[in-house]
């Protein structure tokens, strides 16, 4: 069982593998709006490639990305600098800089997509409570809100807590 988002259905290693996604908001629409979000993630070539082995990246594309082909960073306390160019790079762009939500929307699409078989995703999940295995062949379980328990072998969390 993994908690959060994640491609785990799409690599060969885990293919074999049920994977029930815990997803604690609601299932969102997702509308491109015409003005940009500031909340971006910067994606290297690496990144990239990855995305593109999961057939992610197919769906950003297809909504908004602005590559990045030229980068200077510079020290505050020296006049040392480094700059990175395209051409630098075999005439890949450095970066990418994605919308958020965009990146998590093309994740989404692809996961619920007819190629992923193996990954259930459930949303407005809250968690009461979980056990963790007691030996090394038992399986942890978590319990939820609604009544519902899952077991499982493989046990992969990401909690997020905000304090105010």
């Amino acid at each position: 069982m993994l908690r959060g988002t994640s491609i785990g259905g799409k690599k060969a290693l885990l293919s074999n593998l049920k994977v029930l996604l815990l997803e604690g908001s609601p299932s969102q629409k997702f509308e491109l709006k015409q003005e940009y979000s500031n909340r971006v993630v910067a994606l290297n070539q690496n990144t990239k490639s990855l995305m593109k082995s999961l057939q992610v990246w197919e769906h950003v594309e297809k909504m908004r990305l602005q590559p990045v082909r030229y980068m200077q960073v510079w020290d505050a306390c020296s006049d040392a600098l480094i700059s990175f160019s395209s051409s630098d790079v075999l005439d890949d762009d450095v970066a990418y800089i994605v919308e958020n939500d965009v990146l998590l929307n093309a994740i989404d699409k692809e996961l619920k997509s007819s190629a992923v078989k193996n990954v259930e995703i459930v949303y407005g999940a809250k968690i009461a409570g979980y056990e963790l295995p007691q030996s090394e062949n038992s399986e942890s379980i978590v319990k939820m809100s609604n009544g519902d328990i899952y077991k499982c072998q493989l046990l992969v969390s990401k909690i997020i807590e905000f304090i105010i």
